[in-house]
């Protein structure tokens, strides 16, 4: 019985190792990010940011965070893989609706409130903004936003 035991615990063990996706987050080298958002050279008081890969990689992800006072930050566990991302900033004026947490952050980025944004579509809906992200640290990363055409 202890034999039986034994070998139904080792099968156990080896179907449980194959299970998941194969793609721990540690695989995916991500670098922590940080930087600056201003609006008409002031710092954006709230909003969210979130980039999306635009390189075919496979280790490329998606990621965003909360904007407050012209500063944000995706620590490394949060952060992103080394590639080209395409930057979609959201503000509002109805001030602390933004969400505290980065899913939540990029779920108020994808339905942006075109009534009541602070900031042009070609920053969000409609975005010209790119970014380049490389090994290490990114935390001087800048988005000076105008509010005119």
């Amino acid at each position: 019985m202890a034999r039986f035991a034994s070998v139904f615990m080792l099968a156990l063990s080896l179907v449980c190792l194959g299970c998941g996706d194969g793609t721990p987050s540690s695989k995916l080298n991500r670098n922590a990010v940080s930087g600056k958002v201003t609006l008409d050279s002031k710092p954006l008081p709230h909003g969210s940011i979130v980039f999306h890969p635009l390189s075919p990689s496979g280790e490329s992800t998606v990621s965003g965070t909360t904007i407050k006072e012209g500063a944000f930050t995706l620590e490394e566990a949060n952060g992103l893989p080394v590639g080209k991302y395409k930057v979609v900033i959201t503000a509002t004026s109805a001030e602390g609706t933004q969400a505290a947490d980065p899913q939540a952050a990029m779920d108020a980025a994808a339905k942006p409130a075109e009534e009541s944004a602070l900031i042009p579509a070609k920053y969000n809906s409609n975005t010209e903004l790119t970014c380049d992200i490389v090994n290490g640290p990114n935390d001087q990363l800048t988005f000076d936003l105008k509010s005119g055409s």
